[in-house]
């Protein structure tokens, strides 16, 4: 039995947690638990606490059940079981019990006006206020279609004063916009959205909703900017509410009809597994599909209507939606979303007796054909189909076909079989031998064994036709050694023997096949010098192999070992040996996706951007064509990292997105998966598209908490969507995100995050003049000693500094002091001139004028000898300012000429300096030399 402890408890803790799945959870355990207790009492505050829960949710079952107990409960003991209890209030509940009824065309208008003549009489009992039962009658009306009722309902809301049960000023507002949508009014509609926007209205839905149903009436005024906004604003928020679904079909349409398709889609794919939950809110149900059908419209009409839809072939959206082999495609979804809609709409109407909800049907398929240019994150589609492949005719074509499945695709069988068929087909022994060679390497892949030595001795024969008797004689002799077989401390005397043999032999085949297994061997140890050492053998025998067709091979194998290496020397003779094995235009597909991926990761090192994102977009090209597509998503984000090294970041979004949505149609690892939206969110807030940084951060947040990734793991995700959210400039949800940030990655000891987001954190809230960041400060100190990272340390070692000096402390000196020794350890010469800028400012904080102002002049000379005149103009321009407030005029107008004369004329910086200045020479009664000064400003 349970005990009343227990569902205290459990109602305790529930009420520490915000509305969402884990808290509903926990009241419905509390439920359970009184009922099995006894406790009445306790019962009934549960249910409560659950209606309210449940309302927040989106679960109508749940909210309409504990109702209708809590009612009976009341009736037959008011005294026990009153209205109010501990904040809660069951007549408050009636207004949530009629939008439920309204919400589902199972229950007729008769019940829903039962419903709402029960709430007005249980009011006027009570001696309340009638003004929440006339926005009820408001609500309901509208939501029917009783347009001329919900008109007289709306008066007689107006009529009366506000009062502790009226809707909240921005809900009252939201229902007045839909009601002048719903009548034609869209000037009246924007007028009181804007009213909502304009007085900061918010309540736990606004101004989200408002703005999410407002969006296709912005664009239809013109207010595109305005219509922008509001998407990235609400959707952002929709996407972290309890209960955000009835919102995401607006940021849909609205996608549908500004040229954001992709995006849209992406919106729903991520959404629509929420479709089936609340199965009694049908009226949220048909507003979801008229987004889809709107949005895949569109996508459709963008060319992609054969598109997979992600999520859609769930069985939970199947009674909905019905089926359809081999999931939905985005022309049969669209389809599917009108049919129900339509079928919902009939439903509605009949129970309604007009034709409201068919109305809006047709008014949405109507809103498809409109567009607004609103162009926003850049996502685009990729092909869900690979190209087909042709089916080979040749040996040649079956070599290649071979090479492409054992290379690229990690396909052993199809390897196996395109290679007998190269060897059947083949009409020289070169050809044969080449495919005997793929076709015993992917037989040794599947332990194969038997068939792969009577392999190698179909390769042998091979061999000798060509005249290649001596390294026939050597795979006889070594079997599966050069196929993959070979371990290093049992075979590596062995093949030494043989390659010393073949030295002596002189036989470049051999020497190259046999060198390049002890290179592969040694190389995978880290014993480089070694294997070095050998491949200079190989390629100096590369010249005298018996077919050239494989020597481009061999290079492109060597020039990929060598482009990884430190050694200067080595990084030259890789991109030599690269450039010659690419330029040969001989390299079967896979050979040239390494030589490619090699030769664009070196052309990286070298600083040389543009020339690799050309060839790892080339790459792209080669491995889609092939079909591969996980080498296609590699591709992309090299192409992504080299775009953003280059400074273009936004085309380094593009790639980045392009890769997510073939590792979404790849199924990719949700790890995989959620390190390339990783990487995409950074490109995203380095190309200063900080909203669409938050969302993508956001998805790699839900991800991570779904996968039960380790919580240092999740700190990291929500450090970075700090820090764009304060690029956004959302400093409360910046300090929400370092503050989490914190608290999980000190749970786990992950010290580099935890001094992380401690910096940034503090950064903020110095900048608020919150005394909070002391105690940030420190416990960043501490976690950035404990990282050993000396960067950190110094990063946190300043913030700290300054955080103290700003308030008082003159312990913060020394901490500038430590910071300065080890930025100068580091030769950071830059970070010890910044550093002695912000002792000079904590000086300054501190009224120590004299000393912060030598510390500033000192930063200005060490920023001026590094070339960075607008640093040393701003520490000057710091000391003209304390001066100037000192009253040491003739001093401040110094400081001032001096950090004008290190910026350019005309510059944002010396227009800004030359205003300030001129003001401070006039208020000196100087007015020539104001003037003087004036008329060097640009604006």
């Amino acid at each position: 039995m349970s005990s009343r402890q227990e569902a205290q408890d459990l109602l305790d803790q529930s009420a520490a947690l915000p509305y969402g799945p884990e808290e509903i959870a926990l009241v419905q355990s509390a439920v359970s638990a009184a009922d099995a207790a006894g406790a009445e009492d306790l019962a009934y505050l549960s249910r409560l606490h659950l209606i309210a829960s449940a309302s927040m949710v989106g679960d109508t079952e749940a909210g309409l059940t504990a109702f209708t107990w809590c009612l009976g409960k009341h009736d037959a003991d008011p005294a026990q079981f009153p209205y109010r209890v501990d904040g809660y209030d069951l007549l408050w509940y009636f207004k949530h019990m009629a939008g439920h009824l309204s919400a589902n065309p199972a229950f007729s208008l008769a019940q829903l006006d039962q419903m709402l003549q029960e709430m007005e009489a249980r009011y006027q009992a009570a001696g309340v206020g009638l003004s929440g039962v006339w926005q009820a009658k408001f609500s309901a009306a509208t939501t029917t279609g009783q347009l001329a009722q919900a008109a007289e309902f709306r008066n007689q809301r107006e009529a009366i004063p506000r009062d502790d049960y009226s809707h909240c000023e921005a809900c009252v507002r939201s229902e007045d916009v839909e009601f002048f949508a719903a009548t034609g009014r869209a000037p009246e509609a924007l007028a009181r959205y804007d009213e909502i926007i304009e007085q900061n209205l918010s309540c736990a839905d606004e101004p989200e909703f408002c703005e999410s149903n407002s969006l296709l009436r912005l664009l239809r005024a013109g207010r595109l900017d305005d219509a922008k906004t509001a998407h990235l604003r609400a959707y952002r928020m929709a996407m972290r509410g309890p209960d955000s679904f009835p919102m995401l079909w607006h940021h849909q349409v609205f996608c549908a009809v500004t040229g954001n398709e992709a995006r849209g889609l992406s919106i729903l794919e991520r959404s629509i597994h929420l479709l089936p939950e609340d199965p009694l809110d049908l009226g949220r149900r048909f507003n979801a599909l008229l987004g889809y059908g709107a949005l895949l419209d569109a996508v459709a009409a963008a060319g992609h209507a054969e598109l997979p839809v992600r999520a859609a072939d769930a069985k939970s959206l199947q009674p909905i939606l019905g089926g359809q082999d081999g999931g939905f495609t985005v022309s049969g979804l669209a389809a599917a979303s009108w049919a129900a809609a339509e079928k919902l709409a009939e439903a509605f109407d009949q129970r309604n007796g007009n034709l409201h909800y068919a109305g809006q049907v047709a008014a949405m398929r109507a809103a498809g054909t409109e567009h607004y240019p609103v162009p926003l994150d850049g996502q685009t589609f990729v092909a869900a189909s690979l190209p087909e492949v042709t089916e080979p005719t040749t040996a040649e074509e079956w070599l290649e076909r071979a090479y492409i499945a054992s290379g690229l695709l990690d396909d052993p069988e199809a390897a196996i079989s395109a290679a007998e068929a190269a060897i059947g087909l083949a009409e020289t022994d070169r050809i044969r031998a080449s495919a005997a060679t793929l076709l015993i390497s992917n037989l040794v892949n599947l332990d194969r064994d038997v068939a792969a030595v009577y392999a190698v001795a179909r390769r042998g024969e091979f061999l000798r036709a060509e005249g290649r008797d001596y390294l026939a004689d050597v795979e006889q002799r070594l079997g599966l050694l050069l196929f993959g077989r070979a371990g290093l401390e049992q075979d590596e005397s062995l093949l030494l023997a043989e390659f010393e043999a073949a030295k002596q032999q002189g036989d470049a085949d051999a020497i190259v096949a046999l060198g390049c297994r002890l290179a592969i061997m040694w190389w995978g140890v880290v014993r480089v010098e070694e294997a070095i050492s050998v491949s200079k053998i190989i390629l100096a025998a590369v010249p005298a192999m018996t077919h050239e067709v494989h020597r481009p091979e061999i290079l492109a194998m060597f020039g990929s070992l060598y482009s990884v290496a430190s050694d200067t020397d080595l990084l030259a003779q890789a991109a030599e040996l690269l450039d010659n094995a690419l330029a040969s235009g001989q390299l079967p597909t896979p050979y040239a996706a390494a030589a490619l991926r090699a030769r664009a990761r070196l052309h990286g090192r070298q600083g040389e951007f543009q020339a690799g994102t050309a060839l790892a977009d080339q790459r792209a090209d080669l491995c889609l064509k092939a079909g591969a597509r996980n080498s296609v998503i590699d591709s992309l984000m090299l192409a992504a990292a080299l775009y953003s090294d280059a400074g273009q970041d936004d085309v380094a979004a593009q790639r980045a997105q392009q890769a997510a949505r073939h590792a979404a149609l790849a199924e990719s690892e949700p790890g995989q998966r959620a390190a390339i939206d990783f990487k995409l969110a950074q490109y995203q807030l380095w190309n200063g598209q900080s909203e669409f940084a938050m969302e993508t951060f956001d998805g790699v947040r839900e991800r991570e908490e779904a996968a039960g990734e380790d919580p240092g793991s999740i700190a990291m995700t929500l450090l970075w969507h700090g820090r764009a959210a304060n690029a956004a400039g959302l400093g409360g949800e910046a300090y929400r995100s370092w503050s989490t940030a914190m608290q999980l990655a000190g749970s786990v000891g992950n010290s580099d995050v935890l001094a992380m987001a401690g910096i940034d954190l503090a950064q903020l809230l110095i900048g608020a003049r919150d005394e909070e960041v002391l105690e940030v400060a420190q416990i960043a100190v501490a976690a950035a000693r404990e990282s050993g990272v000396p960067q950190l340390v110094v990063q946190a070692l300043d913030i700290s500094a300054r955080a103290k000096s700003r308030f008082g402390d003159p312990a913060g000196l020394a901490e500038f002091d430590e910071a300065i020794g080890l930025a100068g350890a580091q030769e950071a010469e830059w970070n010890v001139a910044d550093l002695h800028d912000s002792k000079g400012r904590g000086l300054l904080s501190l009224r120590r004028i004299t000393e912060g102002v030598a510390e500033l002049l000192s930063a200005a000379d060490a920023f001026a000898a590094l070339g960075d005149g607008q640093a040393a103009a701003m520490s000057e321009l710091a000391v003209g300012r304390v001066l100037a407030e000192e009253s040491r005029l003739a001093d401040s107008f110094t400081a001032f000429r001096a950090a004008l004369e290190r910026l350019p004329e005309g510059s944002p910086a010396h227009s800004g300096i030359s205003v300030e200045f001129a003001d401070l020479l006039e208020s000196a009664g100087r007015r020539e030399e104001a003037e003087a000064v004036r008329a060097g400003v640009r604006l």
